[in-house]
C-alpha cells in the first residue's frame, strides 16, 4: 500500500499527523511537494494506439503507477521560481504555469482513489454554489451578496439594518513588512467603510448578514465520520467577527459538540452533492438556537481541532486513504476510465521521506 501526498514545503504539521497515521496502517508514504517543481521534477507522458505511457521522477525515485493506491490532495502551492535562466517575467510565469499543468496531468493519470477528485475540489470552492446547494437541502444560510456594484452593496447593507460582514471568496493572503503571509479575514462593515464603497469597482467583495453567535462550530467530515467542535468566540472581543484573530487565546476553549441528527444528515447530503469525502464546515449556532451554515472548505485545516479536542481526525483520513474506512465517494476522476484496461505502463516517482516542515 503506497499513498502519495500532494503538498508543499511549508505545509503545517497536520500533514505529518496523517503521514504518521498512515505509517501505523502499514502504508508507504510518498510526499510530493509542489513548490519543488520544476527544478526537482521530471515527467514524460506519451500516447499511441496502445494507450498511454507516462512517468514521473523526483530525486531519482521511481514507482509504477499501479503501486500507488491513493492520492491525498492535501495542499497546493505555486511552483518554485525559476532562477537558473535570465528570461522576461512573462516567460517565467508561462514556464511555471506549464510546469503546474504538466504535473496535474501526470497525477491525473494515476488510476487510484483520490481524496478528493481535484475537479470536485475546485467546484466545491465556489462558495455561492455551496450556499445554494445548502439552502436547497434545507440548511439555514445567511443572506449573502457578492458584487462589484457599489449601489447594490449599499442597498444590501441597508436591507440588513447595517449589520453586515465582508469577506473574500478567494481567501487570498498578503505579505506584511516582515514578509510573512497574512490571511484576509472577515470584517464587520462600519460607517467609515461605506465612505470607501466605490472601491468595489476595483475589486468585488462578498457581503453577508452578520449572524449573532452563541457558539461557532467547526464540523470536519471524513468519509462517514463527522467530528464537530465548538467555541464561544465572544470570550474575546477581537475574536467575535472572525475567531481566527483570537486563535492563540481561544485554542484551548474548543470542545467536542454533539450535532443534531437532522443537521448532521444534511451536512453529509451536502458533501454527497459536492462529491466530496472530506470537508471542513463552518456553522454558527445563534442565541435562539438556529444553526446557520457559512461555508465548507474542501481542503480545510483540522489540526487545532484534533489537538484541542483529541478527536482522531488524522486517523480517519488515513483510514479513508488506506481503504480501512468506507468512502462516501469512491469514483475515480473521469479521465481514469480512458486508461483502464489498456495495459498502461505509467510510472510515478516521489521522494519517500515524510516532510516534517511545520
Amino acid at each position: 500500500m503506497t499513498i502519495l501526498t500532494v503538498t508543499h514545503v511549508e505545509d503545517s504539521w497536520t500533514a505529518k499527523a496523517v503521514h504518521e497515521a498512515l505509517l501505523r496502517e502499514g502504508a508507504e508514504v510518498l510526499s510530493y511537494e509542489v513548490d519543488r517543481i520544476p527544478a526537482k521534477f521530471r515527467m514524460s507522458v506519451g500516447n499511441d494506439s496502445s494507450g498511454c505511457v507516462s512517468h514521473i521522477e523526483i530525486d531519482g525515485r521511481i514507482v509504477h503507477a499501479d503501486e500507488i493506491t491513493a492520492v491525498w490532495h492535501r495542499r497546493r502551492n505555486n511552483a518554485a521560481p525559476v532562477t537558473s535562466v535570465d528570461l522576461p517575467d512573462d516567460m517565467i510565469q508561462g514556464i511555471l504555469r506549464e510546469s503546474a499543468a504538466s504535473f496535474d496531468m501526470a497525477i491525473s493519470l494515476l488510476p487510484c482513489f483520490h481524496l478528493d477528485d481535484p475537479a470536485a475540489v475546485e467546484r466545491a470552492r465556489n462558495r455561492p454554489f455551496q450556499l445554494a446547494v445548502a439552502a436547497e437541502l434545507g440548511i439555514d444560510v445567511p443572506r449573502t451578496l457578492t458584487t462589484n456594484n457599489p449601489v447594490e452593496a449599499r442597498e444590501f447593507i441597508k436591507s440588513c439594518d447595517g449589520r453586515v460582514v465582508a469577506k473574500m471568496l478567494s481567501s487570498f493572503g498578503v505579505r506584511g513588512e516582515d514578509n510573512r503571509e497574512k490571511v484576509v479575514m472577515t470584517n464587520r462593515i462600519e460607517a467609515e467603510h461605506l465612505n470607501q464603497i466605490e472601491s468595489l469597482s476595483i475589486c468585488p467583495m462578498t457581503f453577508q448578514e452578520d449572524i449573532p453567535k452563541a457558539l461557532e462550530l467547526r464540523i470536519t467530515v471524513v468519509g462517514y465520520e463527522v467530528f464537530c467542535a465548538a467555541v464561544d468566540s465572544g470570550l474575546l472581543a477581537h475574536g467575535q467577527t472572525d475567531w481566527r484573530r483570537a486563535h492563540d487565546e481561544l485554542y484551548r476553549h474548543w470542545q467536542p459538540y454533539d450535532l443534531p441528527k437532522q443537521l448532521r444528515d444534511n451536512i453529509l447530503r451536502l458533501l454527497d452533492r459536492l462529491q466530496m469525502n472530506y470537508g471542513a464546515i463552518d456553522v454558527i449556532l445563534t442565541p435562539e438556537g438556529r444553526y446557520v451554515f457559512l461555508e465548507v472548505n474542501p481542503v480545510g485545516q483540522f489540526g487545532w481541532v484534533q489537538t484541542s479536542t483529541h478527536m482522531p481526525i488524522s486517523n480517519a483520513i488515513a483510514g479513508v486513504l488506506s481503504g480501512r474506512l468506507p468512502r462516501r465517494v469512491d469514483i475515480f476522476p473521469a479521465n481514469f476510465r480512458t486508461f483502464s484496461g489498456v495495459g498502461s505502463a505509467a510510472l510515478i516517482g516521489a521522494n519517500q521521506e515524510v516532510s516534517d516542515v511545520g
